[in-house]
């Protein structure tokens, strides 16, 4: 297969990284690629890397709009349970971003 043939090109890069979390964050973004090899090969895309880095984009796309909803519900529980309910509208855009509105 292709991917893991890209892939196998990256072992040198993986190996060389310092610590363990590191080898398991690289690790995690090769089986990002494998999980959307389908995907990446209906790209018509000459250069295989880059339908892998789509991948990965998508991947982390994914998980940073599951922690923003996680954020917000926590932002949202703890203002209840502290009862500052006038600060829920103004520190908490639940909304299109799901960000704190007041983050610049």
């Amino acid at each position: 297969m292709a991917i893991e043939e890209e892939i196998s090109h990256w072992k040198p890069f993986r190996e060389a990284l310092a610590s363990d979390e590191e080898k398991q964050a690289f690790d995690d973004v090769a089986d990002m690629c494998r999980n959307m090899a389908m995907a990446g090969g209906n790209a018509c895309n000459p250069v295989l890397f880059e339908p892998m880095v789509m991948s990965v984009l998508l991947g982390q796309q994914k998980r940073i709009k599951t922690l923003q909803r996680k954020i917000d519900a926590l932002l949202v529980a703890n203002l209840r349970l502290t009862g500052k309910k006038a600060r829920l509208s103004a520190c908490v855009n639940l909304g299109k971003n799901g960000l704190l509105a007041d983050r610049k």
